[in-house]
């Protein structure tokens, strides 16, 4: 019931205008006239027209409220009728009840002044005016008041001159409500001028320092640099926030309702506090329930926006521990709610500083400033951005001990996709059930959803059955840990089984039990990605796949076709990563093309210069001359040659590189790990756009025929979680086994080594020389799958030297530890074959 009043007074606040307060108020002032003219006032014929004018006043009011629930807009003719039945029944009610009923008589002080302040002047007038004769009527028909001409003459002329007055007041009103709004905006544009001319400098000052730390710099100057980037960053953060607040002030953000995808969302939002929280050494979660549909209808931009200053703030907040992001779909009274819920064990708030902590430039308490530094409007722009679309945030905090942070945004639920049905029949399920509380019926519904189904009753049995090989079909092992919510004994043991699981499949555990309303505990949502109930297996289970990534796994297993091009280009390949020129001259080649490698920017502007070239991959980091000034001096001395196209490769994925390699003067820039359909086509249009007009010919691709599949070992149980097998299996389609094979001999070879460098960096605080070492090793992993590995090079970035001895040796020594994981992989599935070697050749 209290939910329904609330929704009902939401319903009410978010009326366009404040008529329904007098109509509210009009009905239940009927009612209590009713009541009065029924036990209150003496038996008799007045009594009897007394009770019949207030039946009908009720009637009316009833109608008028029900119109306004029916045609919740501004109507300008419910208002006047509304304003003509309240002053008509009035003095309807004192020209028959006398003096027993002149105790009434303010309520036309209420009725005119009431319309008058809320819809204007215009309606003052008209109340005043209709008021003014109404008892004027009564005074000449009422004996009573005719017997009291002093008093009755004051009070009719008091009608006329408080209203009269009281427009005076509503005239001034409404000359300093102007006035406020258009200081108001006045500030909103001050505030936008003021950011937009402050981010011209600011992005000069970024772009130097970006060119400046891609030359060589002595350690004390590369320190500075490193310093003003920091801060340069801290200030466009700052900058933003009051242009985000300046827009929501002005009303320039208008909701784009569209449908969308709220577990791709959370998907998304993960990725970026993943890496934040990583950098801190703090953990992130993400945990959806089972009810979470695929398919919602609302602003996802402004939904996102609103995670990614809670997932911001909760990093920012906590030094150890965790950050968990939920997500659920709940009903209230028949409406669809997203309810978000970010969660950490941070700092926590007092209850004084939950008071004031959405309000704007306002800081928990004195010392977050100095602590964690902020401008204080990132919870104020939250909570704007929460009421624009109708919903509600709140807050749980006890200090010290974490904060939570809940919003409920109302949506509209769309058609949802089906269960991704093959991604399930490839899957085989390990049900681990050591307290038997699944039924056979349910085991028979899982049996019929999925490709496999295996029982365990321990954890041991558990790990035998995920390490025994599985059916060709199937490519996914995932768990299910029955009785989570209702049977599970300690939350200890949970975790500890959790643990244990995870050195055999770390990505596919989740909970399977009936469901519940709400959340389930927060050290449930910290072990578990989503709970699988009992009665949606095929939805829960493909939602839950989903959240860890397993059905990108599974969509990506077919690789593929690269085309071959009638015509080749005569194409350098400038990289001095030997994994990095062995897969994509092996994807150019395939492409029909012809291949000249270089190892440095000089090498590479050496080749440009000697001519004979139709087409250039740089990557931007190299040792010695990089990419970027290789093609800067060629630019320079080929002004009166035809344009060469000169494409950048990077694992840098950001607007920044992208940027640099513009301004440089490559024609395009494109992310490593490089996807081989994908770059081919990139060149077929990057050439036919830039290319040389007089050597131009069409492309007719030809598919290039498939290699023999080859008879590979039984995936281990991690392998999805560490390699990209998929990625494995396309460059065995390029070039077959023992190229696979000498492409992994070559990255263990080269990354052996760069972790050793990187160790040695790390130690000395030489940010430039980590920065280098980690992104050849980046480049290296991403190319061949080693997902991980890549992963952890590029989520984390020094920010001083003294961030880089602290916390890079422990950095290094997860990189070293998931290399040797994917090492054992690679190892035991594509390990080269021995090679004959004749007596002729040992003898050479």
């Amino acid at each position: 019931m209290s939910e329904l009043i609330k929704g009902w007074a939401q319903w009410f606040r978010d009326r366009p205008d404040r008529e329904h307060e007098i109509t509210l108020n009009r009905f239940f002032i009927s009612i209590a006239i009713l009541v009065f003219t029924l036990f209150f006032m003496p038996v008799g014929d007045t009594a009897l027209a007394a009770r019949a004018i207030s039946v009908v006043y009720l009637v009316a009011a009833t109608l008028l409220l029900g119109h306004l629930l029916y045609e919740p807009g501004i109507s300008n003719a419910r208002r006047i009728i509304a304003m003509v039945v309240d002053l008509v029944l009035l003095s309807c009610g004192l020209a028959i009840g006398q003096d027993a009923v002149a105790i009434l008589y303010p309520f036309y002080y209420w009725i005119i002044l009431g319309n008058g302040f809320r819809y204007g002047e215009a309606y003052l007038y008209s109340a005043t005016a209709i008021g003014t004769a109404g008892f004027g009527v009564v005074v000449l028909l009422s004996p009573y008041w005719q017997s009291q001409p002093l008093l009755s003459g004051g009070l009719l002329a008091g009608i006329v001159i408080l209203p009269l007055y009281a427009a005076t007041l509503i005239r001034s009103l409404s000359r300093a409500k102007e006035a406020a709004e258009q200081a108001n905006r006045a500030k909103s544009a001050f505030l936008t001028s003021v950011s937009h001319e402050l981010r011209t400098p600011l992005n000069a000052i970024m772009g130097s320092t970006d060119l400046l730390r891609d030359t060589t710099l002595r350690r004390d100057q590369r320190d500075m640099v490193d310093t003003i980037q920091t801060a340069s960053n801290a200030l466009l953060s700052q900058i933003n926030d009051l242009l985000d607040l300046s827009s929501i002030e002005s009303g320039q953000i208008a909701l784009q309702i569209a449908p969308f995808d709220p577990l791709e969302l959370v998907g998304s939002v993960k990725n970026v506090g993943a890496v934040q929280a990583l950098a801190k050494g703090v953990q992130f979660h993400l945990f959806a329930t089972g009810r979470t549909p695929t398919r919602l209808e609302a602003d996802a931009r402004r939904v996102r926006e609103v995670l990614i200053n809670l997932v911001g703030n909760a990093v920012k907040f906590t030094t150890q521990g965790s950050v968990t992001l939920s997500i659920d779909c709940v009903f209230d009274g028949g409406s669809p709610f997203l309810v978000l819920e970010v969660s950490d064990t941070g700092i926590g708030m007092s209850p004084a500083e939950q008071a004031v902590i959405f309000q704007r430039f306002t800081q928990a308490n004195s010392t977050i400033l100095n602590r964690f530094g902020g401008t204080g409007l990132g919870l104020a722009i939250v909570r704007e951005l929460v009421d624009l679309q109708k919903g509600r945030i709140e807050v749980s905090s006890r200090s010290g001990e974490g904060s939570a942070f809940t919003v409920r945004l109302p949506v509209r639920l769309m058609a949802e996709d089906e269960p991704m049905g093959s991604l399930l029949t490839e899957t085989r399920v390990v049900l681990l059930d050591p307290l038997g509380t699944v039924p056979p019926e349910t085991m028979d519904d899982l049996a019929a959803t999925v490709g496999a189904v295996a029982r365990a009753t321990s954890v041991d049995e558990a790990m035998t059955r995920i390490i025994l090989p599985a059916a060709d079909e199937i490519r996914h092992t995932v768990v299910l840990i029955a009785g989570v919510l209702h049977a599970w004994p300690e939350p200890e043991d949970l975790e500890r089984t959790v643990t244990e699981l995870r050195t055999a499949t770390p990505a596919g555990i989740f909970g399977f039990d009936r469901d519940t309303d709400g959340f389930p505990p927060i050290a449930l949502r910290r072990l578990l990605t989503s709970v699988v109930d009992h009665t949606q297996i095929a939805d829960g289970l493909s939602h839950a796949m989903r959240l860890t990534g397993l059905d990108q796994q599974s969509a990506a297993g077919s690789p593929a076709a690269i085309t071959r091009r009638e015509r080749g280009l005569r194409i350098l390949l400038a990289d001095d990563n030997r994994v990095n020129q062995k897969v994509i001259s092996r994807i150019l080649e395939a492409g029909g093309h012809f291949v000249k490698l270089a190892v440095d920017g000089q090498e590479a502007l050496d080749a440009m210069d000697a001519g004979g070239l139709e087409f250039v991959l740089m990557d931007l980091n190299m040792p010695g001359m990089d990419g970027l000034e290789a093609t800067k001096l060629y630019r320079m001395m080929s002004l009166d040659r035809p344009h060469l196209p000169i494409v950048g490769l990077t694992a840098d994925a950001t607007q920044s590189a992208a940027d640099r390699a513009a301004e440089a003067g490559m024609d395009a820039c494109l992310t490593k790990p490089v996807n081989g359909p994908v770059l081919l086509d990139r060149i077929d249009a990057l050439y036919a756009e830039y290319g040389q007009p007089g050597e131009r010919q069409p492309f007719r691709p030809v598919v290039v025929p498939d290699t023999p599949p080859v008879t590979q070992a039984a995936s281990a149980p991690d392998a999805d979680a560490h390699v990209d097998t998929a990625m494995l299996k396309n460059l065995e389609t390029l070039g077959g086994p023992a190229f696979v094979a000498a492409v992994i001999s070559d990255f263990l070879t080269d990354g052996s080594q760069l972790l050793l460098e990187l160790r040695e960096v790390a130690a000395t605080g030489d940010v430039a020389g980590y920065a280098e070492k980690a992104h050849a090793l980046q480049s290296g992993a991403g190319n061949i799958g080693v997902l991980q590995v890549a992963e952890f090079c590029r989520s984390w970035r020094p920010r001083s030297s003294e961030d880089l001895m602290e916390n890079g040796p422990s950095v290094v020594e997860r990189i070293e530890r998931e290399f040797e994981t994917a090492r054992s992989i690679l190892l035991r599935q594509h390990a080269r074959r021995p090679l004959l070697i004749s007596d002729r050749d040992a003898g050479a």
